[in-house]
């Protein structure tokens, strides 16, 4: 007999629910950063009970979606060491649609009392089933914790997807996690990442503020960092890939993505975090400037705007 999901009552650490220490074990600097597209197909009961996980499950209410949330997930991917575009998010919910929000498209399912949840599972399952057949992104973020999508993730993983399960700090203590919610605890093993939920995530790197004002301001004191271990990078590349990167700059605006790759791992290793957005346009500047020497000249868009590519 099916059981109600959101059974797990939430483990609060000595300095608070997610104290760095409980989840250190989690942090992004610790692995390898992966890119690409990702779509977020989102349990709007379970992101309730996410955001609210002290209410009794039987007053807990579906979620809304929000442009907030939308980059709250961004930051959350971040942390888990996924540098991913969010391309789309799907809302399943019993609730009817109330706003619009950009990026979200909403699916009405029945509400878990009407059938145990077997409608949101369904149509969560079909949507992952068809992703991986279009290859309409890389990465799946998946937001339920509903155990009978664990045949739906591992089907979308074998026919290449990336599925990372969005999961609250119950996973700190897995052991723990395997021996009271086994069932949860399989589908969390299956993923081939964890993204704990934190609701007042913020920029790896930053506290608190605006995020583009702020992410703006750490770019420019990594700047120097940044230029100095791309110039060392240069010095070690061997002459023949020299002058073939050179040739490929000269040709065409782009970094080769395996170039643009190893970057990218290379100084979020160094600089102990993943690159924001302005720390990854400081470093592929950086590479043409370097590269191309005297013959480099900013990309200027139509609209008047340097390096718009990156």
């Amino acid at each position: 007999m099916f059981k109600p999901r959101f059974r797990r009552a939430p483990r609060l650490h000595a300095a608070g629910p997610y104290a760095p220490a409980a989840m250190s074990h989690l942090r992004s600097t610790e692995r390898e950063t992966r890119q690409g597209r990702c779509v977020a197909l989102v349990d709007a009961r379970f992101m309730g009970w996410l955001q609210e996980p002290d209410t009794p499950e039987h007053l807990s209410g579906a979620a809304d979606p929000s442009a907030a949330m939308l980059r709250q997930f961004r930051l959350l991917l971040a942390h888990a060491g996924l540098d991913l575009e969010v391309v789309r998010v799907y809302w399943y919910s019993d609730k009817p649609q109330a706003a619009l929000t950009d990026d979200v498209v909403h699916r009405a399912v029945p509400h878990p009392a009407q059938d145990a949840g077997q409608g949101m599972v369904r149509a969560m399952a079909a949507d992952m089933a068809r992703l991986a057949e279009c290859k309409a992104a890389e990465h799946i973020l998946l937001a339920s914790d509903d155990e009978r999508l664990w045949s739906g993730v591992d089907a979308a993983q074998l026919a290449g997807l990336s599925v990372h399960v969005l999961c609250d700090d119950s996973v700190a203590d897995f052991a723990r996690l395997q021996q009271d919610d086994p069932s949860w605890a399989r589908l969390l093993a299956q993923a081939d990442r964890r993204v704990p939920w934190m609701a007042d995530v913020a920029s790896p790197t930053l506290g608190s503020g605006d995020m583009a004002a702020d992410e703006e301001r750490v770019a420019e004191d990594s700047r120097e960092q940044i230029l100095a271990h791309i110039a060392r990078w240069w010095s070690d590349e061997p002459e023949t890939q020299r002058h073939d990167l050179r040739d490929e700059l000269q040709q065409a605006r782009s970094i080769p993505q395996e170039v643009d790759r190893q970057l990218l791992l290379l100084l979020s290793r160094e600089l102990a975090h993943p690159l924001s957005w302005p720390e990854k346009k400081i470093m592929r500047e950086g590479v043409r400037r370097i590269v191309l020497g005297g013959e480099y000249t900013p990309y200027r868009h139509p609209a008047g705007v340097e390096n718009a590519e990156i």
